[in-house]
């Protein structure tokens, strides 16, 4: 889903229409993390639908918790959130390569 396909606002929702990835691609088929493209440096990835739940379940070890920053520079000061991604290797991959969601590449 595109920022253009949002039409009316979403209750007790947050959405995130312009984020980057940094360090990965996204499968927009599977909606999945995926290696980049070679001499791509920043991915768009689809809207962002985020919500808050009350869980005290151990959350899936496939998932990567993928940071997200505010600007380029990964800082405690532009640090935002974390956000949960689908991956079919492993997370210790992703962190490895520094994968990162980004608000602004500026």
């Amino acid at each position: 889903m595109s920022k253009d396909e949002v039409t009316a606002p979403l209750q007790k929702v947050c959405t995130s229409t312009a984020c980057y990835l940094d360090g990965a691609g996204w499968d927009r088929r599977n909606a999945k993390l995926c290696d980049a493209t070679p001499k791509v440096l920043f991915t768009m990835i689809p809207v962002i639908h985020i919500y808050a739940i009350n869980s005290k379940d151990p959350r899936d070890p496939k998932l990567y918790l993928c940071p997200v920053y505010k600007k380029p520079r990964r800082t405690d000061l532009t640090y935002i959130t974390a956000i949960l991604l689908k991956t079919v290797q492993s997370p210790d991959y992703w962190i490895l390569r520094g994968v990162a969601l980004l608000c602004d590449t500026k």
